[in-house]
């Protein structure tokens, strides 16, 4: 379903707003809104899944500065015993457990 100017097309075929019953035009008027919402939601998941990105992104570097201070060295991914999915769930090491 489309609609420009008060009219909708369902299948190819157009219609205005005087074609339609009350109860037709009271389902148009939910399609909107939900519209709407759905695009709202969309702006917001977007905002959401940007601000985790930069947290996450903190952490990993907070977590790396802080092996380098205990450590003296750069972190380095082979001796890494932790590892984050992209779940942010903890995940097994190379000698079955978790950490």
């Amino acid at each position: 379903m489309t609609e420009e100017a008060n009219v909708i097309s369902i299948d190819g075929t157009n219609y205005t707003e005087s074609d339609l019953s009350d109860r037709q035009r009271y389902l148009v008027h939910h399609i909107k809104e939900l519209q709407s919402e759905v695009a709202g939601k969309k702006f917001d998941l977007e905002r959401l899944e940007a601000a985790m990105t930069h947290f996450t992104n903190m952490l990993i570097a907070e977590v790396k500065e802080q092996y380098k201070f205990e450590n003296g060295e750069e972190f380095d991914k082979t001796t890494e015993k932790r590892q984050w999915t992209d779940k942010n769930v903890i995940k097994e090491d190379s000698d079955g457990g978790t950490n």
